[in-house]
């Protein structure tokens, strides 16, 4: 099992995770994610600074440049990532496991939410299946349903 570094940069370099890490990556955000509320109330320390991001919708190379334009989570430089991370894009896969490996990773820094793309109906219709089904499998689909279901709804 890698960092979430490690992974972005395999994925930067186009390369995948293998299955087994994918599966641990997602299974572990769904069971953080299910420990949560579905209203987060969210309290940064004095001086923090809270990057709000919406509608990533697969732009990978999108999400790298924020990461690296604003720099690393940390509980001083926190991210709350506004929902619509998949579909549309032709990199949904690698944004879902980059967004569900930093909150893993650094659980009280990134802050997931869930949009309308985070939905199986949605993600049938506009790609997000057929894309875990070309790069993975079916299971590792429903797994990222069951982490989609458990995302919050909003942040305050």
């Amino acid at each position: 099992q890698g960092t979430d570094y490690e992974l972005l940069q395999t994925m930067h370099q186009r390369g995948l995770p293998c299955k087994e890490d994918v599966l641990h990556i997602v299974s572990s955000a769904a069971s953080l994610l299910a420990m949560l509320p579905s209203l987060v109330e969210l309290q940064l320390p004095p001086g923090a600074t809270l990057h709000v991001v919406g509608d990533i919708h697969g732009q990978f190379w999108d999400l790298l440049h924020i990461l690296e334009m604003c720099g690393k989570p940390s509980i001083m430089n926190q991210y709350l990532f506004n929902g619509d991370f998949v579909d549309r894009g032709q990199f949904s896969v690698e944004v879902a496991l980059a967004l569900l490996a930093l909150k893993v990773a650094s659980r009280g820094c990134v802050h997931l939410n869930r949009g309308n793309h985070e939905a199986k109906r949605m993600n049938v219709i506009y790609g997000f299946m057929q894309e875990v089904e070309h790069k993975y499998d079916t299971d590792v689909f429903n797994l990222f349903c069951q982490a989609f279901e458990n995302l919050p709804l909003a942040t305050v």
